[in-house]
């Protein structure tokens, strides 16, 4: 299995293809590219920068689109924290940012970069959330920056626009945000991996905070305002990459928080549920936890090793997407409470694959389209390089 945290880092470019589009396609066949978007249905920006990528994308309700990555300023310089938007077409909406793009550097000059995003249904702000090294330091920090809509540092929030807080159990260590969503009283709820220590050793672990709408911690949440939740095993290395959300990019009425991941090297995936508040969800799988773990019995995969990415769908059910021993796109969907969904694939699991059984497939995306048809992304192991890949399943998983 390839590298999975930030694996799209090493791209050479900003990359759109417009098949991961919903809201952009023309009639055409599903699954196809979209010729009325950029060239042939895709669109390679480069801003200047070394190396530069896109993590995250949302599309707003006008159909433009707006992305989160990373950006240098020039060759030779540390990346920073990016965000462009697009218009429908595939071309740069230059109204926004400086010619289309806005980098927000933490002050360092050693790289930030940007790994997810939220847009706030009120006004229209866009929070970026990532990794921040604040001046004066070399490691970095849960990182969440805010814009106007038109792509300029909102200074109403943290300081100037960007607010850091560092999750660590030492400054001298480096923790980072992979994921955010916003509550319906406007309240910030942003995910990543923190530290902690055990024994003599620092390991990784799921965190989360919570901060207010001007950008500062929220001591009501959890434990004086974040939560780092302990390893289902003992010197386990556990990475969140993601917050479930809704199909429209909100959580769930009660605020509930579903985040997921997984611990590396041991074939455990992790599901949690907390409270709007921050406290273990008691309803959803033990304690609000869910493992998956990756396992072959009998000739039968189950479970997944990793999760990448989540939907929630309406009805709180819940999809994740990862990898198992069968080394493709592993689709799991839980009900409610946490336990597998019988009426999803086979026992709650269905399997996608593009490459021979020797290759790995990965998803990194997962969405749920308004008739329950569940699409899913990434990319497949072929020869001579690795290719996009999409597959779209019906509301059962076939």
């Amino acid at each position: 299995m390839k590298t999975m945290v930030f694996c799209t880092r090493c791209a050479l470019s900003l990359f759109i293809s417009s098949w991961i589009f919903a809201g952009s396609a023309v009639a055409q066949t599903p699954g196809t590219l979209d010729p009325s978007f950029g060239t042939g249905g895709r669109v390679t920006t480069s801003f200047g920068g070394s190396t530069e990528a896109i993590h995250a994308v949302q599309i707003l309700d006008d159909d433009r689109i707006v992305v989160v990555g990373e950006s240098a300023s020039g060759p030779n310089t540390s990346n920073n924290i990016a965000v462009a938007r697009y218009l429908e077409n595939g071309l740069i909406d230059t109204n926004f940012g400086t010619n289309g793009v806005t980098r927000i550097d933490g002050g360092s000059g050693v790289a930030d970069y940007g790994t997810a995003m939220a847009i706030q249904p009120d006004d229209g702000k866009i929070l970026a959330a990532g990794a921040i090294v604040a001046s004066g330091s070399s490691y970095s920090n849960f990182g969440v920056v805010r814009l106007d809509a038109d792509g300029q540092l909102d200074t109403d929030f943290g300081t100037g626009g960007i607010a850091h807080y560092n999750m660590g159990p030492a400054l001298s260590v480096n923790d980072y945000a992979t994921a955010i969503a916003l509550q319906s009283d406007g309240k910030i709820v942003v995910g990543g991996v923190a530290l902690a220590t055990e024994g003599s050793f620092n390991y990784q672990r799921f965190g989360l905070l919570r901060l207010d709408s001007a950008g500062e911690l929220d001591a009501d949440f959890g434990t004086a305002g974040s939560v780092i939740a302990p390893s289902p095993v003992a010197g386990g290395g556990d990475y969140l990459t993601a917050i479930a959300r809704l199909p429209n990019g909100a959580l769930p009425a009660d605020d509930s928080i579903t985040v997921v991941g997984y611990t590396a090297a041991r074939n455990i995936a992790i599901v949690r549920r907390y409270t709007a508040e921050g406290q273990p969800d008691a309803n959803f799988g033990q304690a609000g936890q869910v493992l998956l773990n990756a396992a072959l019995s009998n000739g039968v995969y189950s479970g997944v090793s990793v999760i990448f990415a989540a939907v929630l769908q309406p009805d709180g059910r819940l999809v994740v997407v990862g990898q198992g021993m069968d080394r493709g796109f592993a689709i799991i969907r839980l009900l409610g409470n946490g336990s597998l969904d019988p009426d999803f694939g086979t026992n709650g699991r269905t399997h996608v694959k593009f490459s021979g059984a020797s290759f790995y497939d990965e998803p990194f995306a997962v969405s749920a389209q308004i008739n329950g048809k569940i699409v899913v992304a990434g990319y497949f192991e072929g020869t001579p390089d690795d290719d996009f890949a999409v597959a779209r399943l019906l509301p059962g998983g076939a």
